[in-house]
């Protein structure tokens, strides 16, 4: 998982700093900010209980490791780091029986990349819930980084009602290493940067593929006039590759939000300006506004971004460090993480950057191994975040405000119990976290430490939390999805003709954004109506239906329809016009 080299470089101009700030507390706080950095082995992965587990699961990754060497022969993932799930490369093996829980789905799929390399991955989602669901694809992290890392993250996500893809890129994982003739040279190499931005977009070509517009591969980068279709077409003939999404009936394909770790953080960042079927990204450590096209004109942020790192991430001032985390020898600039989310609130997108307290370049992903430091509560941080930013910028839902803005992490109860001081507040002291939103009401949301919470944070309205238990369902968050797409909806009584200019206006406060209709008739048979339907954003919003100009006086029926990802709500209403 180390970052690469003009990755790294690139980071480091993006989080260039001035002089090291010097805080009275930094000297006597380094080292128990240090020491928590060993706190998801000493008191998760490295417990008897998940040794065992872990153990347990090894005969099974072996055997379908051997599945594919011995029932398909053509693909070539051997080589890599990976391969095989053992040890520090299993990831998290609570989820691998994930799919046994009723009404839980994961299913499995290889498509082939534009360089002819077979890529393998899963689609996950559950049952019930709106028909289609927004849908959210999952970019690892380099080398050491197979897509059962990121299984927390993949299933919170769908249980929260996403359709989710994750996915291994070329050379990682039980993806292929090398391309086909005459290009397998093409991304061969791990931590090429190609095989995660160019990667990022086919699978979002693969996760838009329906039986209608099957998965095509681009043509080859480095020989353009290449393209392996053909291999595609007769691996789908042979049963092997996926001709297209699986759960293509599922996904809201207007409603799509990539996240991305390490270099894939790098990679979602860069995709995320320039392929508009993006509507939101998260990037875990770290958010990146410095990557260049082929041309070398800038790139420009176009959707809400969140980016998340710590005080030894790759996204802190100590930079490519963050892969190996090492005791601070003096404070950090304190804005040192923040620079891409500062570019993005001068291009006027939400934002937010949160860096946490002896975070480090682990947090999101987890490893099963000590050599790979990380708090007790940074997955469980990060799932939290992500489904928030996700809920507010693809739902539009009202409720993730205020998961966004809570104060939650300031006082958490489970790294309180942890920490040997007490000291539940998960955000850096070191390290500045920043929100600048607009709240669905309308009101501006800015803060430049939530450490403090500058008197915005507050309650979520949700009980305890933790990734492992919401991702398999057995905890809930009473904000996550309303009971109702509007929570008011109001008509006027009396309507005077003469006043009005024959316009009804109906007002609602929308949890979630929402399709409105109204339909507006007098109460006579004969009597053609007027209908009015707008697409809205969740908040305090009104329509407006203009009676016809020989409207009469006497009494209205006012229908008003509202359908968002919750289902459909109804009100009739009825209105007195006078002259």
């Amino acid at each position: 998982m180390k970052a690469a080299r003009r990755l790294a470089a690139a980071i480091a101009a993006l989080s260039a700093v001035a002089a090291p700030v010097a805080f009275a507390d930094f000297t006597s706080d380094e080292p128990a900010t240090y020491n928590k950095t060993n706190e998801r082995f000493a008191l998760q992965t490295g417990t008897p209980e998940f040794q065992t587990l872990l153990r347990s699961k090894e005969p099974q990754s072996d055997q379908e490791a051997l599945g594919i060497l011995t029932g398909d022969p053509e693909r070539r993932p051997q080589g890599n780091l990976c391969f095989n799930h053992r040890d520090g490369c299993a990831g998290d093996v609570r989820f691998y029986d994930w799919p046994t829980q009723a009404g839980n789905l994961r299913k499995p799929v290889l498509w082939t990349a534009r360089s002819g390399a077979t890529i393998s991955g899963h689609v996950w989602v559950t049952e019930g819930g709106p028909a289609r669901k927004p849908g959210v694809v999952i970019t690892n992290g380099s080398v050491q980084a197979p897509e059962q890392l990121y299984w927390a993250q993949a299933a919170v996500l769908a249980q929260a009602g996403y359709v989710v893809l994750t996915w291994d890129p070329q050379t990682q994982g039980r993806s292929d290493g090398p391309g086909a003739a005459p290009t397998e040279n093409e991304n061969s190499q791990a931590q090429t940067v190609e095989a995660f931005t160019e990667g990022t977009v086919d699978a979002l070509d693969f996760f838009f593929s329906n039986p209608g517009s099957v998965f095509r591969p681009r043509n080859s980068r480095t020989m353009p006039g290449v393209n392996h279709s053909a291999k595609q077409d007769r691996r789908v003939a042979a049963g092997k590759n996926a001709a297209f999404n699986p759960l293509h009936t599922r996904l809201d394909t207007n409603r799509i939000g990539i996240a991305g770790h390490s270099l894939g953080a790098f990679a979602v960042s860069q995709v995320s300006t320039q392929d508009e079927r993006v509507d939101a990204v998260v990037a875990w450590d770290q958010l990146a506004v410095n990557a260049r096209t082929g041309s070398g004109a800038a790139l420009k942020p176009r959707v809400p971004a969140l980016g998340m790192s710590g005080d030894y991430g790759i996204g802190s001032p100590n930079g490519a460090a963050g892969v190996n985390p090492k005791p601070r020898q003096s404070a950090p600039d304190p804005q040192g993480a923040n620079g891409p989310s500062r570019t993005y609130s001068k291009a006027g997108l939400p934002t937010m950057q949160v860096n946490t307290r002896a975070g480090t370049h682990f947090e999101p992903a987890l490893i099963p191994n000590a050599g790979f430091p990380a708090t007790l509560r940074g997955i469980d941080q990060t799932a939290w975040y992500t489904l928030a930013w996700f809920d507010r910028y693809l739902r539009g839902e009202e409720s993730a405000d205020r998961r966004l803005l809570t104060d939650r992490w300031q006082k958490d109860a489970e790294d309180a119990k942890a920490d040997p001081a007490g000291n539940g507040n998960l955000f850096s002291a070191s390290l500045r976290s920043r929100v600048d939103i607009v709240r669905a009401d309308g009101a501006k949301a800015v803060c430049e430490d939530l450490r403090t919470g500058c008197g915005l944070l507050g309650d979520d309205r949700s009980g305890p939390f933790s990734a492992l238990d919401f991702g398999f369902g057995r905890q809930t968050l009473t904000a996550v999805r309303p009971a109702r797409c509007a929570t008011r909806i109001r008509e006027p009584k009396r309507l005077d003709l003469s006043r009005s200019k024959r316009r009804v206006t109906v007002r609602l406060r929308l949890a979630q954004n929402s399709r409105v209709g109204v339909y507006a008739k007098r109460a006579r048979r004969g009597v053609r109506g007027v209908r009015r339907r707008k697409a809205l954003p969740a908040g305090s919003r009104r329509v407006v239906v203009r009676l016809r100009r020989r409207a009469r006086p006497g009494r209205y029926r006012v229908r008003v329809g509202v359908r968002c990802t919750g289902g459909t709500q109804r009100k009739v209403m009825r209105v007195r016009v006078v002259r």
